[in-house]
């Protein structure tokens, strides 16, 4: 039996890991239907002292992968989110599970300092929220000078300015609020 293994939910564990070096391991995952992962140590052997299993995911088709957080003989079992950043919406990817023996303080660290998966996925939101927002207001605003034709129906008629004065307009609302973004419209 291997040494680790895979849940998804919905699907059975999986232990089809590969050995691709020494101290890293990779699982094919497919198609996520899901955006949790379990990662476990099976228990027939546990990581070696002052070591840890450093978990990341990376898309099949890129070569970077994303670090989701480790195993550790005291926490052998772990249940990781997929970065929002990472799921794509308009299209599915594959997924790629890669696992390495690193020293526990690195992974200590890796926890530790800079941002979490957390922190990135509610940053990942708020972009993809603010988008949303600057979007719809533009479409508001361009829409403002569509005209009508009995002829040739509508048609837009904007002044050659438009994104400027748009633009002007969005950082005059910043100015005034700068949580207008954040604030839902009827």
């Amino acid at each position: 039996m291997s040494v680790f293994g895979c849940i998804q939910p919905g699907l059975p564990p999986s232990y089809s890991f590969q050995q691709v070096e020494e101290g890293r391991w990779m699982l094919p995952l497919g198609f996520l239907k899901s955006d949790q992962l379990v990662v476990f140590l099976t228990g027939t052997q546990g990581c070696p002292e002052g070591k840890g299993i450093g978990v990341y995911l990376s898309r099949s088709n890129e070569q970077s992968y994303e670090y989701l957080g480790c195993l550790r003989n005291d926490c052998p079992t772990t249940i990781f989110k997929v970065p929002v950043a990472m799921m794509d919406v308009a299209r599915e990817f594959p997924f790629t599970l890669g696992l390495s023996l690193e020293p526990l303080p690195t992974l200590l660290n890796l926890e530790s300092s800079g941002t979490t998966q957390a922190q990135i996925q509610a940053r990942a939101l708020t972009y993809i929220s603010l988008a949303k927002k600057l979007a719809t207001d533009l479409n508001t605003y361009v829409s403002s000078f569509v005209r009508t034709d009995e002829r040739i129906g509508e048609y837009l008629l904007a002044p050659s300015q438009v994104l400027t004065k748009w633009l002007d307009r969005v950082v005059a609302k910043l100015q005034q609020d700068p949580d207008w973004w954040s604030k839902r419209t009827v």
